[in-house]
């Protein structure tokens, strides 16, 4: 258990990852006895990449991409652009 008082300041400052996984975090750490800047790092990775996550996700949803797309799904063999342009 986090405690209200540290549960309440995650969801004013809005670090909702932080705030669903520190219980967790918390009693691994104390268990596998983390130094607390390991803790800190676990807990500010997982909140940089939930809000990468979102962000990519709201971009792609604002520019009304029907489906998601990688550079490595382009099929090169059935394009007109060329090898050069595309590396």
């Amino acid at each position: 258990m986090i405690g209200v008082d540290l549960e309440a300041g995650l969801k004013r400052l809005k670090l909702a990852a932080m705030r669903r996984l520190a219980p967790e975090l918390l009693l691994t750490a104390r268990t596998q006895r983390w130094r607390p800047e390991e803790l800190l790092r676990t807990l500010v990775e997982a909140e940089v990449t939930a809000r990468d996550a979102s962000n990519i996700a709201n971009r792609r949803k604002a520019a009304g991409f029907p489906v998601a797309k990688a550079l490595e799904e382009f099929d090169l063999s059935a394009s007109s652009v060329p090898k050069a342009t595309f590396d």
